[in-house]
């Protein structure tokens, strides 16, 4: 027993003293990997008389001394945290105190001491860090031009008989102002690089778009042999009602429970939709909302008078706008629609789109499956026709470039093209995305704005909000 103790009593003292030595070194040591070693061998040291006390089982040693020393390694590193803070509050307090022993020595911090200074900073920022041997920082870029500039400066302070520690300290507080500036610079011209990656890659991308020569083969979808499909063809006389009526009994069979779950899946309603439960959900939940919407900015061309359309139905979902046009022209004004052309990157829903649209009417119709952003000149069909273009609650989503998608209806259409353009008010800078949308034909081609309506909650009908944009331009 006495032996033991005996042995346990060294080991402490030769842990402790390696504990100074470590500090010490580490302290002369500015090379972050050589004090990871150190450390480690410090830490392995005291933990390694663990092994061989289980002979039975040599495995469970080495787990066990992997486990103490890594609690070692952290302990001890918390130690030396904690002396380094002791150090350098010792450190300011002799610059206070010494404060009024001016002596002159302005050439004390020279190239060498400076370089130690920012050696010291970056390693107490990497202290700082979580996880510090696995922090990589950012370091001056020209160190020696940065001493330079120190000289300088401690000209323009215009300061004389400092002590050594007052030049120490203006050298320090220099060297993380420096950094600080030149880091901030860094970091600043890597988000313009990166932003100006991003605008290079868009225009990369219109620009292969607009170099693809074929005519695009789109395959026609349409919802087929499902449940909802069969309930459709059974509707005499279909409308928007007796469509929404579908989705809204589908709806009410679930739990409340389940409808939160779901409403909550729609992400407000700019989420992409994924399954048909969604697609009923969102029927129920904005249908009569949109349809409201919509047939506000209808109203705009009730006197039109044209006999032959083309319509667009962009970022079309399940074709709420192009279903309660042809629910709404019923009522007025009765154009014969040549084509219809779907656009949507749900194919579910673009498949429900074309069924319900099919439905209502017999003509033309042409499903495209593509993101606003990834559609290419070829993918369009420019006629003679007028066009009617809906653009119901996307304008004011973030996800592609109002210009860009401009640019691609200013290069492919021609004649006479209305534009519907219907979302909520969310805020300013949303609203504006569907104003630069119209300012961009307004300022270039004849153009006539037709309606125009801002209103908020509570300004406008069941508390419901309303951003609409309705206008015609000759291209």
């Amino acid at each position: 027993m006495e032996v033991f103790l005996l042995i346990i009593l060294i080991e402490a003292f030769i842990a402790l003293a390696i504990l100074l030595i470590s500090i010490f070194i580490l302290e002369k040591e500015s090379n972050i990997f050589v004090k990871f070693i150190i450390w480690l061998l410090f830490s392995s040291f005291i933990t390694f008389p663990t092994i061989g006390v289980n002979e039975k089982n040599i495995v469970w040693d080495i787990l066990v001394f992997i486990y103490y020393t890594a609690i070692i390694m952290f302990a001890s590193f918390e130690i030396y945290l904690n002396y380094k803070e002791f150090i350098d509050t010792k450190k300011e307090e002799k610059i206070k105190k010494e404060i009024l022993k001016r002596r002159n020595n302005e050439n004390y911090v020279d190239y060498e001491t400076f370089e130690k200074e920012y050696e010291s900073i970056l390693f107490s920022k990497m202290l700082k860090h979580p996880f510090p041997f696995l922090y990589k920082e950012y370091k001056i870029k020209n160190l020696r031009k940065a001493f330079e500039d120190y000289k300088q400066y401690k000209e323009n302070l215009n300061q004389d008989n400092k002590t050594n520690e007052e030049e120490e300290y203006i050298a320090r507080k220099f060297i993380e102002e420096y950094y600080d500036r030149e880091k901030k610079e860094y970091e600043d011209r890597k988000r313009i690089e990166y932003d100006d990656k991003i605008i290079i890659k868009s225009k990369h991308i219109v620009q292969e778009n607009k170099e693809k020569k074929p005519k695009s083969n789109h395959q026609f979808l349409i919802e087929q042999n499902t449940y909802y499909s069969n309930k459709i063809s059974r509707i005499k006389n279909i409308d928007f009602k007796s469509i929404r009526n579908i989705s809204t009994d589908e709806i009410n069979m679930k739990t409340e429970k389940e409808r939160l779950y779901l409403w909550q899946k729609l992400y407000n309603g700019v989420e992409i939709l994924t399954d048909t439960t969604l697609l009923d959900m969102y029927m129920y939940s904005y249908g009569k909302m949109h349809k409201a919407k919509l047939e506000e900015a209808f109203k705009a061309v009730i006197e039109f008078n044209e006999d032959s359309i083309q319509i667009y139905d962009w970022a079309c979902g399940m074709g709420m706008a192009t279903i309660t046009f042809l629910d709404y022209i019923t009522k007025g004004f009765h154009p014969s629609i040549k084509e219809i052309n779907l656009i949507d990157p749900s194919q579910i829903a673009l498949k429900r789109a074309s069924l319900l649209t099919k439905k209502i009417i017999d003509t033309k119709i042409i499903t495209i499956n593509k993101k606003l952003e990834y559609l290419a000149e070829n993918d369009l069909n420019n006629t003679a026709f007028v066009k009617f273009h809906f653009f119901s609650n996307i304008l004011d989503i973030e996800d592609f470039s109002i210009e860009n998608l401009a640019n691609l209806i200013e290069n492919n259409f021609s004649h006479e093209n209305y534009f519907f353009c219907v979302s909520p008010y969310i805020n300013e800078y949303k609203t504006n995305r569907i104003n630069d949308f119209a300012s961009y034909f307004e300022n270039k081609y004849q153009y006539e704005e037709l309606k125009s309506l801002t209103m908020q909650k509570g300004e406008w009908k069941d508390d419901w909000s309303i951003v609409l944009r309705v206008f015609k331009v000759v291209l």
